[in-house]
């Protein structure tokens, strides 16, 4: 992995409509609970700051703000191909969760895990699938299964 300044990413928007349209989902399967999340993002956001193509989508949980699912690769051009965490090559695969509270925002990075991705240039969309396994935080950590993602557009 990369060192400790280059991983601190700023999320874009959380829950506002951008450029970015599409669809991600996955099966979160969280260490202590016995309910599956089905994650069906509403919400997209992707951009090339830094020179990384970072993007990332986000759904609401009941009366909490939410979930996301960040992603960041090294080039903003990054090649089709299967990207394996961890890894030079991946900044950021992440599971956060996220309340109501601006201090209740906590982020589960990924131990292990893959990314399939289709860089469909020179058009503005990409896709792929995923599946990881989060570091443990306060005794909990995230499985994602099944993940998918279609994104066209760019933040």
């Amino acid at each position: 992995m990369s060192n400790v300044q280059e991983r601190t990413v700023v999320y874009g928007p959380f829950d506002k409509a951008g450029k970015a349209q599409g669809e991600m989902q996955a099966i979160m399967q969280a260490s202590v609970e016995s309910v599956d999340l089905q994650f069906n993002a509403q919400h997209f956001y992707r951009d090339t700051r830094r020179g990384w193509l970072y993007f990332h989508a986000s759904m609401r949980v009941g009366q909490d703000r939410g979930v996301i699912i960040a992603l960041a690769l090294r080039d903003k051009d990054a090649a089709s191909g299967t990207y394996t965490v961890p890894s030079d090559d991946v900044v950021l695969l992440s599971y956060i969760r996220e309340g109501n509270d601006p201090d209740s925002r906590i982020e589960y990075r990924a131990t292990h895990g893959s990314i399939e991705f289709e860089n469909h240039q020179p058009a503005e969309r990409i896709s792929g699938r995923f599946q990881f396994t989060t570091e443990t935080v306060n005794g909990i950590s995230y499985r994602a299964i099944g993940g998918r993602f279609d994104i066209v557009g760019m933040n």
